[in-house]
């Protein structure tokens, strides 16, 4: 007791009488225990005797020493700590503060920490708001706003369950409802904190107030009256620049605001603000370009300027929040049309394209005559030549059909006379229907050539037999190949290799696939070859 009788000087055991403890929250377990939060620590004091009993050192290493910032005491007689090193909860049974890990929060310092009906611990920190859930040790509420929190102090709930909480920019209220953040900031009149921020206190009345301690004053906030507080007012466009010329925009039905501007390249500028005197002052403007509800920019003076503005559509968004309530004014949408010029339109990019188009389109068609011109002449000379053959080979291939049918009708064999000119008869419709085409299936071709390589077996006594190969892969329908291709070359095959060997003669034809788009007919006998049959064929002239 001091000599004047008013004060007393409790120190706890192991601290000098003027050692800065910086003592802070007190949380009341019971009439004989009371949580007493310093800077390095806790404490345990007993009101009734007057002491400190018992000190939680939280810093085993002096060297690294961290702060304790706000301590909680739960509606279950919970002691929960935040320190720069992390949370910390008191475990009764070992008489120990151990680490509790929540998820997603990191060692942030909490200032000061409350809990709500739910049991569900508020705190604020440096990033903004948040809310945890000690049981699941999930956080289940975080809220970044748009303010710079330096310190946070004493947060506390009303009995509607909306967070207060004071920071070195104001009070604030969280209407956890609506999911709204207001602002009372001290611009507004209320008695100012800042510099005795350590030794504030917010509470919850009974009465449904929320009590604050400033410096020089008690503030009251009544919950019911702000909470029925209404504003209808919008935000108003008070003055519209491009490049020093003022303008005026045009309004739409739909409450926006337009305004086209000529070709060019424009410093703009617009000004906006609030006009509500019931409030006057308890505004914040902000604006976003381009986007709705995205990024969000404060402007504290209701201006907002854009340099280089060029051809194209622009949508600026604005709106107001009152922060008495929290709520935002109408979103007003102003919209800007800057025009092209004539070569930034889209009708001249429209020629531009059209004309390299038709060059392309030319070039193109160009190159592609040619080609087609060049592939006609080709197949003109190979048209000459297979017709150049066919009337060669024709000829001599009927006359010595018909000298076949002679020769039966001589030796009086009727009936192989009678089914060698059938066969014959047919072949010949094939050919004279085939040779009207320029190109006829492979598979209609092969059955013309099996046709031919029977009458001649029938004309040379059965002196040879014959064998046609096709790759499995190859779709006889779909390849094209030009009429009696293949009988030539089987014919000279026959006739100056086959026929004049000594034995039975054999005649190969096979069909391979060689590549994507081509295959390969190869004709192999093994009759006595051409310098032998050029030989016979001399003798024969002499």
């Amino acid at each position: 007791m001091n000599k004047i009788g008013k004060t007393k000087l409790i120190v706890p055991n192991g601290f000098k009488e003027n050692e800065e403890l910086f003592l802070g929250d007190i949380k009341a377990e019971s009439n004989t225990v009371w949580w007493v939060k310093y800077k390095y620590g806790i404490l345990k004091f007993n009101p009734q005797k007057d002491e400190f009993f018992e000190n939680y050192d939280l810093n085993v290493n002096k060297n690294k020493a961290f702060e304790i910032h706000s301590i909680i005491l739960t509606k279950n007689k919970k002691i929960l700590a935040s320190t720069t090193n992390g949370l910390l909860l008191y475990n009764s049974l070992k008489n120990y503060f151990e680490p509790v890990r929540i998820k997603n929060l990191k060692s942030e310092p909490l200032y000061s920490m409350s809990e709500d009906s739910h049991q569900h611990v508020w705190a604020i920190n440096s990033n903004g708001l948040l809310a945890f859930d000690l049981k699941t040790k999930k956080i289940i509420f975080r809220s970044i706003p748009d303010f710079n929190i330096n310190y946070g102090t004493k947060i506390c709930l009303d009995n509607k369950n909306n967070v207060w909480f004071h920071t070195n920019e104001g009070y604030w209220r969280f209407n956890v409802l609506e999911k709204q953040i207001a602002k009372y900031p001290y611009k507004i009149g209320l008695p100012d904190n800042r510099l005795e921020w350590f030794s504030m206190e917010m509470k919850n009345g009974e009465d449904g107030y929320v009590y604050a301690g400033a410096r020089d004053a008690i503030i009251r906030f009544d919950i019911e009256k702000i909470k029925k507080f209404q504003s209808k007012i919008s935000t108003l466009i008070t003055d519209i620049e491009a490049n020093g010329t003022r303008l005026h925009s045009k309004k739409k039905k739909d409450a926006s605001e337009e305004l086209i501007l000529p070709a060019g390249n424009y410093l703009f500028s617009i000004s906006f603000s609030v006009p509500d005197y019931a409030s006057s002052g308890n505004y914040e403007l902000s604006y976003s370009i381009g986007t709705n509800n995205k990024k969000w920019i404060t402007s504290k003076d209701g201006l907002i300027s854009l340099s280089n503005l060029s051809k194209g559509n622009y949508s600026i968004y604005l709106k107001g929040k009152n922060n008495l309530t929290g709520r935002n004014t109408p979103i007003k949408i102003f919209r800007i049309t800057v025009l092209p010029f004539w070569w930034q339109s889209w009708w001249f990019y429209a020629l531009v394209f059209l004309g390299l188009g038709l060059v392309v389109w030319g070039l193109t068609r160009y190159v592609l005559l040619q080609r087609l011109k060049d592939q006609n002449y080709k197949r003109k000379i190979q048209e000459s030549e297979m017709q150049t053959l066919r009337s060669q080979m024709n000829p001599h291939f009927m006359f010595n059909t018909l000298n076949a049918i002679n020769n039966f009708i001589v030796k009086n064999n009727i009936d192989s006379a009678s089914s060698y000119l059938g066969m014959f008869s047919k072949l010949m419709r094939n050919i004279l229907e085939n040779s009207k085409q320029e190109f006829i299936s492979l598979e209609n071709e092969l059955k013309t050539l099996k046709m031919y390589l029977k009458l001649e077996q029938v004309r040379l006594n059965n002196a040879f037999d014959f064998e046609i190969s096709i790759d499995e892969t190859i779709n006889k329908e779909n390849i094209k190949v030009p009429p009696l291709i293949l009988q030539p070359y089987c014919e000279n095959a026959i006739w100056h290799g086959l026929r004049n060997k000594n034995n039975y003669g054999f005649l190969k034809i096979t069909i391979n696939q060689s590549s994507h788009n081509q295959f390969q007919l190869t004709i192999e006998d093994d009759g006595i070859g051409r310098i032998e049959s050029a030989k016979l064929g001399s003798a024969e002239k002499v």
